[in-house]
């Protein structure tokens, strides 16, 4: 699969896990879909929707439309 940086996409997903990446700050790891095509990425979200999904916990799902911001590693910065 290979994106343009600040590529407009859709995606869905289940929160894996939280991390903090460097230059990025903390996000959302998800496996899910890119545009129907199945992947693992990482979502930069608000501040307040990432200690939202930290309070609901593994497994819940997230979607919408995002920029892609990074290829490697694949991060998804999220449109509210």
């Amino acid at each position: 699969m290979i994106y343009t940086n600040s590529e407009e996409i859709v995606f869905e997903g289940i929160v894996i896990g939280y991390e903090e990446l460097e230059n990025i700050g903390k996000v959302l790891y998800l496996t899910g879909r890119i545009n129907n095509t199945d992947c693992f990425f990482y979502l930069k979200v608000s501040k307040n929707m990432y200690e939202e999904y930290v309070l609901k916990g593994i497994g819940r799902l997230i979607s919408g439309r995002g920029l892609i911001i990074s290829r490697n590693p694949l991060i998804v910065e999220y449109e509210e």
